[in-house]
């Protein structure tokens, strides 16, 4: 990700870019493209939206948000990637970098940060889960299946 913060961070509103590694959120976004992020304040993320948020590894995750949860008087981002089956760990507001905005798709910025986008990404991230498990249990079974045959 491409963060222009040397120095001072940006002002709220301001855009960065952020470079796509991995697949946990096809399919809007695939390993190498590019997306338009906003810095925005906590209060301005909707569920459904694409918060962009740092990791563990120090590096930063692009995922979806489920819900903006308060525990203990500390706020959290439920996100999850809409190509995962778990969610994430809860998200620290305090690692909260800004949203997606856009995706460049074949040159042209493709605007994500709408109702349509959002309301189809959560449908997704739900529907993932409950959808994958008829397959998962037959991986499971004809890997026991297999193994019996040896």
């Amino acid at each position: 990700m491409t963060h222009g913060c040397a120095g001072e961070c940006p002002d709220i509103g301001a855009f960065f870019t952020v470079n796509i590694i991995g697949k946990s959120m096809f399919p809007v976004f695939s390993s190498g493209s590019t997306a338009k992020a906003r810095l925005c304040s906590f209060n301005d993320l909707c569920a459904g939206d694409i918060a962009v948020f740092k990791n563990v590894d120090g590096g930063f995750t692009c995922h979806r948000v489920f819900k903006k949860v308060l525990k203990d008087g500390r706020r959290f981002l439920k996100t999850k990637g809409d190509a995962t089956l778990r969610f994430d760990s809860p998200v620290p507001v305090d690692l909260f970098a800004g949203k997606i905005v856009s995706v460049k798709r074949c040159g042209i910025d493709i605007p994500v940060e709408n109702m349509l986008c959002r309301v189809a990404g959560l449908a997704f991230g739900y529907a993932l889960p409950l959808l994958a498990r008829p397959f998962i249990y037959a991986k499971r079974v004809l890997s026991r299946v297999a193994r019996n045959q040896r």
